[in-house]
């Protein structure tokens, strides 16, 4: 899917996401797996949803320990340090979720 002339992994993230839930859902009931052509429309959507705030969810959790790792390697440095390290890890997780949701990085051309 593209968005803007940039590609969207939303569906592929999401169809992929579904195959693994499934899967497992498989393997502690002994259901059938529904493929993802069988979902209706609304929980294609829905696990679509669900790709599309993966990411933002992940990224709040790793900045979490993230900030945990660096408080505890910065508590004997001085508080100037710290705040140092902090600033530098909250620009490093900005720059990697404003990249990843400024779609992936190629353009694509789409012709009729």
């Amino acid at each position: 899917m593209t968005t803007n002339n940039q590609c969207n992994h939303a569906e592929a993230i999401a169809r992929e996401m579904h195959m693994y839930y499934a899967a497992q859902a498989h393997n502690e009931s002994n259901t059938p797996i529904p493929h993802w052509a069988d979902l209706t429309e609304n929980e294609q959507q829905g696990w679509i949803a669900v790709a599309n705030t993966a990411l933002p969810i992940i990224g709040k959790h790793a900045l979490e320990d993230v900030r945990a790792y660096l408080g505890l390697k910065a508590s004997g440095a001085s508080t100037w340090w710290k705040k140092v390290l902090l600033g530098l890890a909250y620009a490093a997780v900005g720059a990697l979720g404003f990249s990843l949701f400024q779609g992936c990085g190629h353009s694509v051309d789409v012709t009729p």
